[in-house]
């Protein structure tokens, strides 16, 4: 809430109820500055979800100091960028599915962008009655 401690770090801005969407504007406490929908200690969507407060990381890492450090490293201050994947290919295509309520008539086919046909079912589909 907004006069609650929050997750207890000084630097995590307030906010009356957890952000379920990525509305950057959101300020649901006045005073506190926007809602922290971009934070992964936040209740938002993870394709929002891309950062730490200074605060929540020194908490992290004397966590790990006390907790799990047994002479390795500490974590990563931030998330670790995954590394470069080829190129991305797209297909388009289109799934026809027929049915006229009774399950033994239902058939598929799959047709590209180019309207050709793909993949069909060989045989009708349904419950054997």
């Amino acid at each position: 809430g907004c006069n609650g401690d929050g997750d207890s770090v000084d630097d995590t801005p307030p906010e009356a109820s957890p952000a379920y969407d990525c509305n950057l504007l959101r300020d649901t406490c006045p005073g506190g500055g926007t809602d922290p929908v971009k934070n992964f200690m936040d209740y938002s969507p993870d394709a929002c979800m891309e950062e730490f407060t200074p605060g929540q990381i020194l908490r992290m890492k004397a966590q790990w100091e006390e907790y799990r450090d047994e002479g390795t490293s500490s974590p990563t201050p931030s998330p670790v960028t995954p590394a470069p994947v080829g190129p991305t290919i797209c297909y388009e295509f289109k799934l026809e599915l027929r049915t006229d309520g009774y399950g033994s008539e239902t058939s598929w086919e799959i047709t590209n962008s180019n309207n050709n046909v793909v993949a069909v079912s060989e045989d009708s589909y349904g419950n054997n009655e």
